[in-house]
């Protein structure tokens, strides 16, 4: 069972990585710009002054004014930082975006001569990135196993995952390691994922 389970998230991962790829500049940068919206005028941005947010690659959702937004609106930003290829994956503040530098994975992440790792216990919103998504708050990752990692000690944080439109799904399959997701924000609705579409 479980091995059937693994071959449908590889089935599904290949093919919303291609969808999500094929998607124009236009597109990615309309949706993301509401999600930036709906996320900025929610509660729970409103009440976290410790934020994770993701770098975001230029097929993903993407977070640059986002994170510009948390730094100028006075909250503790940090971000991910790949310790190595083992999949440990720690948080690291960053108080500028100047502080990013090219990582080990050729994308933008904290200088690692200068990490100063944040307690994942303290964290109130982790948005994350994701390949596929379900209203039940499922997600699919790109199958490293980098977030579920981090997040089983991250146990006081909102998880809030941004998603283009044509990433939500209606199954995503999932495992017993698999986090849920609280809420889905993507350019048409905020969905809490505990009590459906809001």
């Amino acid at each position: 069972m479980e091995d059937e389970i693994i071959q449908c998230k590889k089935s599904l991962r290949k093919k919303m990585l291609e969808i999500r790829r094929s998607l124009s500049e236009d597109i990615k940068a309309s949706e993301s710009k509401t999600i930036y919206q709906n996320i900025i005028n929610s509660d729970y941005y409103r009440n976290s002054n410790l934020i994770m947010a993701y770098v975001s690659l230029k097929d993903e959702v993407q977070t640059l004014s986002l994170m510009k937004t948390v730094i100028n609106d006075g909250k503790k930003l940090c971000i991910p930082f790949v310790c190595d290829r083992s999949g440990i994956m720690i948080a690291a503040y960053i108080e500028d975006l100047s502080d990013l530098v090219i990582g080990e994975f050729g994308i933008l992440a904290p200088d690692s001569n200068k990490l100063r790792i944040v307690d994942p216990k303290k964290i109130e919103l982790i948005l994350l990135p994701g390949v596929a998504f379900d209203y039940a708050g499922h997600r699919l990752g790109m199958g490293l196993g980098f977030y579920d990692r981090f997040l089983s000690k991250a146990i006081s944080a909102k998880l809030v995952a941004l998603a283009f439109s044509c990433q939500v799904v209606s199954d995503v399959p999932s495992e017993a390691h698999d986090y849920v997701m609280d809420y889905i924000v993507t350019k048409d609705c905020i969905t809490d994922c505990r009590a459906g579409k809001i």
